[in-house]
């Protein structure tokens, strides 16, 4: 039963534990045992409540009205391994001040840079699609630059970070084919003109490795859940595909599933397998999603769940205004935002779109009320996993408070019921 550190450097017993088995679409059953404890069941992590009752319910000394904390998180950089205990800072938030007075010749020469990097920005390739290396259906060009194969990757690992790095950790023998992991979904995105007039060229890789990792990461630190410390990413072609009993999908507006693809991620579905989408925004790409997944399970219907539903409390307490929930993206937030004031600036400094300003979670029910997908519309939690050392004001008040929360809920919850 794995152990967890608490802030003070006591180790902490772990809570239940509890085993998923899922079918295959065979009726057999699938080779993944993997093992979840829920925080909070005598777990006593720092902002894990002790009450088994209230299992998890947020509180720490600076916590916001309405929102708790995951507690300090403890991330050492490099390996991270050998600093528990220590509060965790965001990257570079330590360095020493640098002097401010600049000299003509100086603010000249920084103007001259400045210039030089905005003409490259503007005339260098965007990620997405790239056809230099081959068919541009098989190579895309990823955030940070990295040209990556389709048909070759498998790992989250194998793909060099574009944020700040991710953590290393390894599980001892015995947990090799018993961890839980992280599985994103690769798939082929419309290209064209949205709506606004701007190009569709987002896709399956946003937040790509960073987001994968450092949440696997979260989830064996927080959790007694052991996670695989390399991720996966895959094709619904894979014939793997149904070793993973939870798929991640992000910025899936403008999918396009060929008919083949259809069949199998219908198969997976209706067979226990479920799926976790994020990171799409406004109702042009609600309705492209949407679309999608209604060749996949046609007659099936939408339900919205609010946070009175059992996911936004099964480990972290969330019962509150879903747009407390809402986690920009960090390039757009607008940290002047006021979420109790109806007249205060809006929460990203970009209009992504008509109905792109209130958070939706929808889902996907099997005939037993079971969540086969699960849909956060307009919200980003995954910049939450994946920009957590590059700021530390929204680290602690999206990615501490709301995105690892809410992503542990999501994870604990789908592979329990």
């Amino acid at each position: 039963m794995h152990e967890n550190w608490g802030r003070d450097g006591r180790l902490r017993s772990a809570g239940r534990v509890a085993k998923s088995h899922l079918v295959g679409a065979e009726g057999k059953r699938w080779g993944v045992a993997a093992l979840f404890a829920v925080a909070g069941s005598g777990q006593n992590v720092e902002g894990i409540g002790k009450n088994r009752a209230s299992r998890a319910a947020f509180a720490h000394a600076h916590e916001v009205p309405g929102r708790g904390t995951i507690g300090e998180l403890n991330r050492p950089r490099g390996q991270r391994g050998s600093n528990q205990g220590q509060d965790l800072k965001p990257a570079g938030l330590d360095r020493p001040n640098l002097d401010t007075q600049l000299s003509p010749k100086r603010i000249i020469l920084v103007a001259g840079i400045l210039a030089c990097g905005l003409c490259f920005g503007q005339f260098r390739s965007r990620p997405g699609s790239d056809n230099r290396f081959g068919p541009s259906d098989n190579f895309v060009r990823i955030e940070g630059g990295q040209v990556i194969n389709e048909d070759e990757v498998r790992t989250a690992r194998e793909t060099a970070s574009h944020a700040t790095g991710t953590a290393n950790w390894t599980n001892a023998p015995g947990f090799n084919g018993d961890s839980f992991v992280f599985a994103r979904v690769i798939f082929k995105s419309e290209a064209g003109v949205s709506r606004r007039g701007g190009l569709r060229w987002l896709g399956w890789w946003v937040d790509y490795p960073d987001a994968d990792l450092n949440l696997s990461y979260r989830l064996q630190q927080i959790t007694s859940i052991k996670t695989d410390p390399d991720g996966r990413v895959l094709k619904l072609t894979d014939p793997a595909l149904t070793d993973y009993p939870l798929l991640y999908m992000e910025h899936a507006g403008y999918m396009r599933l060929s008919d083949g693809e259809v069949v199998l991620l219908r198969n997976y579905l209706l067979n226990g397998g479920a799926m976790l989408v994020n990171d799409f925004w406004g109702g042009e790409e609600w309705d492209g999603f949407a679309r999608e997944m209604k060749r996949v399970l046609p007659g099936q219907t939408w339900t919205n769940l609010t946070t009175d539903h059992p996911l936004f409390h099964c480990v972290f307490d969330l019962r509150v205004p879903m747009n407390r929930l809402q986690v920009p993206t960090l390039q757009f937030w607008n940290p002047a935002h006021d979420p109790d004031d109806p007249n205060s600036p809006p929460l990203q400094g970009i209009y992504r779109g008509e109905g792109s300003e209130e958070m939706h979670v929808r889902a996907l029910l099997d005939d037993q009320q079971r969540i086969s997908v699960l849909a956060i519309h307009n919200s980003d939690i995954s910049d939450g996993w994946e920009r957590e050392e590059q700021n530390e004001q929204y680290f602690r008040m999206f990615s501490e408070k709301v995105a690892y929360p809410l992503a542990i809920n999501i994870v604990v919850y789908l592979m329990t019921h």
